[in-house]
């Protein structure tokens, strides 16, 4: 017995030393890019900008964007912008992904001028909306952003 804790103790003492050395690092992952090495997303412009990421008002959607962004800055090595407003629902969060200037606001959404800035969202409940969602992607069907299943069993799925 005296042997198993021992191992426990010397796997305990070497997590906290790669925590300790990939946080010292300013990362995450041991081995992640660091901030100083991350790059941004360039369009045919030649505009540079990070990844644009919206986040959900649900637990579990905080959750899976921490990593979301592990993956997309320290693994894939991009520079990463969160989007300050939640969204108080899908529906909005459909308006912030097809570029609508002040998606956040319900009257006026400012969609004349659009500039896509956002490329992600994780939890998204959209389906609950299919009225909704149907006129975005009539109005707006070059910019309606896809969606995908975010790996559990619900009503919707994620973009």
């Amino acid at each position: 017995m005296r042997f198993c804790a021992k191992i426990f103790e010397a796997m305990m003492f070497g997590l906290a030393t790669l925590t300790w050395l990939a946080t010292a690092a300013g990362t995450c992952l041991p081995n992640g890019v660091i901030p100083e090495l991350r790059k941004n997303l360039t369009n045919a412009k030649g505009e540079s900008f990070p990844v644009g990421v919206i986040l959900q008002p649900y637990a579990s959607a905080r959750l899976a964007h921490e990593v979301l962004a592990v993956l997309i800055t320290e693994v894939l090595g991009y520079n990463l912008r969160n989007d300050p407003n939640i969204p108080p629902s899908s529906v909005d969060m459909m308006y912030a992904m097809v570029g609508c200037k002040t998606w956040f606001n319900k009257d006026e959404r400012g969609c004349e001028e659009r500039k896509i800035e956002l490329h992600l969202a994780v939890e998204s409940w959209h389906l609950s909306y299919p009225n909704s969602v149907e006129s975005v992607r009539q109005t707006y069907q070059a910019e309606m952003p896809l969606s995908a299943d975010m790996g559990y069993m619900g009503d919707t799925g994620q973009y």
